[in-house]
């Protein structure tokens, strides 16, 4: 790219970035219209709708607050070992911010001594009613879960952010200049690993303000597991093999059922299908139907039959109960736009893993595995239906699972690491202010 063109993009992407900023600050009224609707969505409590305008629903505390920021449940449930040890070293309260009803549901069942609040919709006018109050010293981000309206804010006050986690992301390559203009004013970053960092300096991070390696999700608590519940489920699914599909989206569900057609042929397996977003389930059901499978919805409490082909696990928690059913998981997002979920947790549970192509936002994680063969990548439904055959040989799944065990169990814990990196910023300013 030339210097012109250089410079045009840097400015549109100011452009783009202001025109977003002044409309959340002059116009709230269409924001608080979108921020309704994804409420209710959620399906949350109508009680806690001015949480989404930035108004709080709870009393704060005379003490110091960090604000601890992600999207929903796959990012939020990783902090539970970060915020103990953060807890441990600050005389601090914790607020935790998620947009989803989930991530609520997650921080009120394993994090109590946390107050969890949903995110305001990115308004300026929304983020500053909502900083205003909680008035935090500092902010962690999990992930890449940032919003113009919302550091935009933050960054007028001059609170310390601090990006955990960071993955690399396609969105850095396609909207450089965009994520330069923001990126280039947080305090400090950790990252997964050297590509991540590297996709970081690219779009002008300093290096020493980078802390490379570990990954928060490999210290994630295993789910504790209602064993009465897998030997019921268990025994009505007797005799039979069993087919996990964990975290699924709309395009590996399609590819899964077709294939689960094919290797159903004599009616002994059973699809256990658990959707990312278990508000879809209604839908799901219809598109299983179309195959003329027996199904069982979970969320309906039905009594489960012999005749039971699909069943639908649509509700949360409980995919450690269903992982322990069988030894064979696909593992959604690899097959659509979404990318490759988490392997962490079936992995370290000894599972054999298959997983679509679009594994951008845990390569480095596949990558270990398929090189330990401890993981199947396919692109399409014939290699999926020739990995399932594969691995239904129980010996085979059986080892791919150890195999998967022992690599994740060797990836390191950074909570510590984290931990040292805000405190030591936080000192350094302190300092600087005298």
């Amino acid at each position: 790219m030339n210097k012109m063109g250089s410079i045009f993009q840097k400015n549109f992407a100011r452009l783009v970035i202001f025109i977003w900023i002044f409309l959340g600050r002059c116009l709230p009224f269409g924001f608080k219209i979108s921020a309704l609707f994804f409420h209710f969505k959620q399906k949350s409590d109508y009680s806690r709708l001015k949480e989404r305008f930035g108004r709080s629903t709870v009393k704060r505390s005379d003490n110091k607050i960090f604000w601890l920021h992600a999207s929903s449940l796959g990012e939020i449930s990783q902090v539970v070992t970060l915020v103990k040890k953060l807890k441990s070293k600050f005389e601090i309260d914790i607020i935790i911010t998620t947009a989803t009803q989930s991530g609520s549901d997650f921080v009120h069942k394993n994090l109590p001594d946390c107050t969890h609040q949903f995110a305001p919709f990115d308004s300026v006018y929304f983020y500053k009613s909502f900083i205003n109050f909680w008035k935090p010293d500092c902010v962690v981000i999990l992930e890449n879960d940032m919003w113009p309206g919302m550091l935009s804010t933050l960054f007028s006050k001059n609170i310390p952010i601090f990006m955990v986690n960071v993955r690399a992301s396609k969105s850095f390559k396609k909207f450089p200049s965009i994520y330069s203009n923001l990126l280039t004013k947080i305090s400090r970053f950790h990252c997964r690993t050297d590509v991540v960092a590297d996709q970081l300096k690219d779009l002008g991070v300093s290096d020493n303000l980078i802390l490379k390696g570990g990954d928060l999700k490999s210290v994630e608590k295993l789910p504790q597991v209602d064993t009465s519940k897998i030997k019921k489920l268990a025994r009505s699914f007797s005799g039979k093999k069993v087919l996990i599909a964990a975290s699924t989206h709309k395009t590996d569900e399609k590819i899964v059922l077709e294939a689960f057609k094919v290797i159903n042929s004599r009616k002994n397996w059973v699809l256990v299908l658990a959707p990312r977003h278990p508000e879809r389930a209604s839908d799901i059901i219809k598109s299983i139907k179309k195959y003329d499978f027996k199904v069982y919805q979970r969320s309906l409490n039905n009594e489960l039959k012999d005749d039971c082909q699909v069943y639908v696990a649509d509700t949360l928690g409980e995919l450690g109960i269903l992982f322990e059913l069988g030894n064979i998981v696909y593992l959604g997002g690899g097959m659509g736009s979404e990318g490759g979920h988490n392997p962490f947790e079936p992995g370290r549970l000894g599972k054999a893993i298959i997983s679509g192509p679009n594994v951008e936002n845990f390569a480095y994680v596949f990558d270990a595995l398929v090189t330990a063969n401890a993981c199947i990548i396919v692109k399409n439904k014939k290699e999926l239906i020739n990995s399932i055959k594969f691995l239904e040989v129980s010996k085979r799944s059986i080892e791919m699972g150890k195999a998967a065990k022992k690599i994740l169990n060797n990836f390191s814990d950074p909570t510590e690491n984290i931990v040292n990196l805000i405190d030591n910023h936080l000192t350094e300013e302190k300092q600087s202010y005298g």
